[in-house]
């Protein structure tokens, strides 16, 4: 391994302004450079998203993508519960009472200088925090946060020639902010949008459930069982994968008709299976193992999706 899960949290701990992005995408685009991969630069969308593609998305058998950027701080932190809708439901619930503590005491000590206006005070105060949560200054620790973005670095750099002419990948910029940079280069790329096989990496470093969710035209695509075969071979972990209608996680992958998303979880009693301390300064810890074993399945499953030209999907659409 390369140790790249190592070098984004000590180097490149936070990728959220601009800046912080650019000094990135530098490292980025020079370290594919070095493993012998040819990167593009694709700005699109009224946000100007930056997403990186190398290889040819529209005519690979699978393409693998993460987002790049990291999330703002969050207080109390983000409980990702991808299988259990009713307690994904009840922690987002539990996140915006609890937001409502500060507005309502801003509102209270403003009712006693202004009278009734201060309700207008409290919504826009609410409204704020919840902004806040998306837009506000960097989360500085996301070694999980990252562990995808650092596990396919690790694919891509040992991938064998044969496997990287039937695959492609794409670095999307702006995840975090409601997806935007998958957004608009699934709408500037319809043959990518609606027939590709789109594998997002997520949170990999910690738990050993592992989980992959696809919507439902992707299991109608070709290779689709012979990766969740490979992928049950994954050393050291047990694979779920998540009924059509039984999950709940946002994702980049949500922007394509054929998207699948991979996580690892721990158990927890009630909830089930969880990713913790997201969005958090507790968010400090991978499984480096871990990270190598689901890198080298991943190696295996791309290199056995062969040169299928097509999609089964690509007639039905």
């Amino acid at each position: 391994m390369q140790g790249y899960n190592r070098i984004l949290s000590e180097q490149y701990p936070v990728r959220k302004t601009e800046e912080e992005k650019t000094a990135f995408l530098k490292f980025l685009t020079g370290t594919l450079e070095e493993h012998g991969y040819q990167p593009e630069t694709e700005v699109s969308g009224l946000r100007k998203s930056r997403n990186i593609v190398v290889g040819n998305p529209e005519k690979a058998a699978i393409v693998l993508c993460v987002h790049y950027d990291t999330p703002a701080a969050k207080w109390p932190g983000n409980l990702l519960i991808p299988v259990n809708i009713p307690a994904y439901f009840v922690w987002q619930l539990l996140n915006m009472l609890l937001l409502l503590v500060p507005a309502l005491v801003l509102y209270l000590i403003a009712w006693q200088f202004i009278g009734r206006t201060a309700v207008w005070l409290f919504f826009l105060s609410y409204v704020g925090l919840l902004l806040w949560q998306t837009i506000g200054s960097g989360n500085r620790n996301n070694r999980n946060q990252s562990s995808g973005l650092a596990v396919l670095l690790e694919v891509m750099a040992a991938l064998p020639e044969s496997a990287r002419r039937h695959t492609a990948f794409v670095f999307f910029d702006r995840g975090e902010e409601f997806t935007l940079g998958a957004k608009a280069y699934g709408k500037e790329h319809l043959q990518v949008q609606y027939t590709r096989l789109i594998l997002q990496l997520d949170a990999l470093g910690l738990g050993k459930e592992l989980v992959l969710i696809p919507k439902k035209p992707a299991r109608k695509c070709t290779g689709y069982q012979r990766l969740v075969r490979i992928l049950e071979g994954t050393e050291g972990m047990h694979l779920e994968v998540a009924g059509a209608g039984m999950q709940i996680c946002p994702g980049d992958y949500k922007c394509f008709q054929c998207g699948m998303i991979l996580l690892s979880c721990v158990r927890r009693p009630l909830i089930g299976l969880c990713i913790p301390n997201l969005h958090t300064r507790r968010d400090t810890e991978v499984d480096e193992k871990q990270l190598e074993a689901i890198g080298n399945t991943l190696i295996r499953a791309v290199s056995a999706m062969g040169e299928a030209p097509q999609n089964p999907v690509d007639e039905m659409l």
